[in-house]
């Protein structure tokens, strides 16, 4: 089984969020900015539905958050307004998700972002696209869930070509769900 919990900040969200964070120890250290407590709200909402007892939460030495059992994987991932967590129990299965709030996205200089980091025909697609910012922002969600599902460094996701068929979008915001295998 594989869910996604989601929030977009709003009155609602703030007043789910002050409801459910108390019960999760803050995701990471205890901060009072939206994304650590939306985060620990979502993670908090994921574990009570998977059966997962809160004490299995860890962080690895880079900080990503995993279930200490193995029994399930999750992953975080939070732009502007949005928050998201991303959780799977399937067996041998990792997950990774990453969400882009577009509004941040239109303040870049997303041709010179695209030569620096994505291969050449990567950023050559964007380069050519009618609309560069959501071909952009499909490369660039997707190398960063994969990274998550993948544990592997970022420079590494930014040399591997893949397309990943899982991609939520909207006028707001682009999220991409990776869902590696590690058997």
């Amino acid at each position: 089984m594989t869910d996604l919990f989601f929030l977009e900040k709003n009155k609602a969200a703030e007043d789910e969020v002050s409801r459910l964070e108390p019960l999760m120890r803050p995701y990471r250290k205890r901060r009072d900015s939206w994304d650590y407590r939306s985060a620990s709200a979502l993670i908090y909402k994921a574990f009570t539905r998977y059966g997962i007892d809160l004490d299995e939460y860890r962080e690895d030495e880079s900080g990503r958050p995993y279930i200490a059992s193995g029994q399930a994987d999750f992953s975080v991932s939070h732009s502007g307004r949005f928050t998201c967590v991303a959780i799977t129990n399937d067996p041998g299965k990792s997950i990774g998700i990453d969400i882009e709030d577009r509004e941040r996205t239109g303040k870049r200089d997303i041709p010179g972002i695209s030569r620096r980091f994505f291969k050449e025909d990567e950023a050559e697609a964007v380069a050519e696209a009618a609309d560069k910012e959501r071909k952009f922002l499909r490369i660039w969600t997707m190398k960063e869930a994969m990274m998550k599902a993948e544990r592997i460094p970022l420079h590494q996701a930014f040399k591997k070509c893949a397309d990943s068929p899982i991609y939520v979008e909207n006028v707001n915001y682009i999220m991409c769900i990776e869902i590696y295998s590690r058997t």
